[in-house]
Parts: structure tokens; sequence; C-alpha cells
């Protein structure tokens, strides 16, 4: 019985110990293709859509590329209902050049302000790489409120306990799937 057992053991570690001569690259393949994002912004007539291609770093850290990875010269289309911006390429100041030396580049509609409940489409079509689409639903508009009681602790904070709640209910919109609430006193 235990010959059997050691052949057995014997045989699974020698078909382990071939089966192991894979490389193994937690980087992953590189497929070149496009990157594309944006936030439409109900509060601005300015929007802008980031147009970039993908990277792998030499090494590990991600951190240490700080190569631009803009695609220029694309045509980048936003469809709001019946109407197609054709949105033009810009530079804009980058915040922070620690990492990243170069501006950011982007393609800018100026004059638009995307509404509510209402969907959008976006085309980017580059030489390089092959077209890509998305298409987004605004969520509907939210409402916020403030109970009464939290409108007398806010007025009278002297007056009000120190552990007192500021209520303030807010009603998300369709199609939403997360919020930040921000209170500044």
């Amino acid at each position: 019985m235990s010959s059997r057992f050691f052949r057995f053991l014997l045989l699974l570690g020698g078909v382990l110990f071939v089966s192991c001569n894979q490389p193994f690259d937690p980087r992953g393949t590189q497929d070149r293709r496009l990157v594309v994002f944006s936030i439409l912004s109900t509060d601005r007539s300015a929007q802008v859509v980031r147009v970039e291609r993908d990277y792998m770093p030499q090494g590990y850290d991600a951190l240490e590329y700080s190569s631009d990875n803009s695609v220029l010269g694309a045509t980048v289309l936003l469809k709001a209902g019946s109407v197609t911006y054709r949105l033009r390429d810009t530079t804009l100041t980058r915040g922070d050049t620690s990492r990243y030396k170069s501006a950011l580049r982007g393609y800018i509609a100026s004059s638009f302000t995307p509404e509510y409940g209402k969907s959008y489409e976006v085309t980017v079509q580059s030489a390089q790489f092959s077209s890509v689409h998305a298409s987004v639903t605004v969520p509907s508009k939210p409402s916020l409120s403030i109970d009464a009681s939290s409108v007398y602790v806010l007025d009278n904070p002297s007056r009000s306990p120190t552990n007192a709640d500021i209520l303030f209910p807010i009603t998300c919109g369709t199609n939403v799937r997360g919020y930040i609430a921000r209170l500044f006193v």
C-alpha cells in the first residue's frame, strides 16, 4: 500500500514540476487600444474628452511611467439628440507636474451643457486605431432639502447641543449609482 502511495506522490510531483515551466507576467498582454474618458458636467458649458493610448511600463511600478500618451489628430464627435458637436483639440494646464511634465491634451466642446436625464453619444475616430463609440445617460436632477431642526442648529449653534444631528435628505435621480454629500459649515 505504501509503495503505491509513494509512486502516486512521485508521479504527481513530476507532473507538477514539469507543468510549472510557464513564464508569468502580472502586467498581462498589451493590445494597443484607445482610452477615452470624460465627465459630462451639467454645471458648465465646456466639456472635455481625453483620448489616449494604453501603455505598459517597463518595470512593475506604474508610477515610474511619465510619457505623454495623448492621441493627436483624432476626430471626436459628441451627439446630443439630433445635434452633433465636433470637438476641437486643446491644451490644459496640468495642476501637478511632479510626474508628468507635459500639458494635458484633450478635445473640447466649448458651447455645450449636458441636460439632466438626456442621453449622449461619443465617437472617436483615429487613423492609428479603430473607431470607438460610447453612450451615456446623465441622471435626472437630484434634490436636496434640509430639515427645519437642522436649520435651527446651523443658525443657532451656541444654543444647540454639541451632538445635534444635521439632516439633509437627498433624493437621487434615476440611473444614479452613487453620490457624495458634502456639508460645509
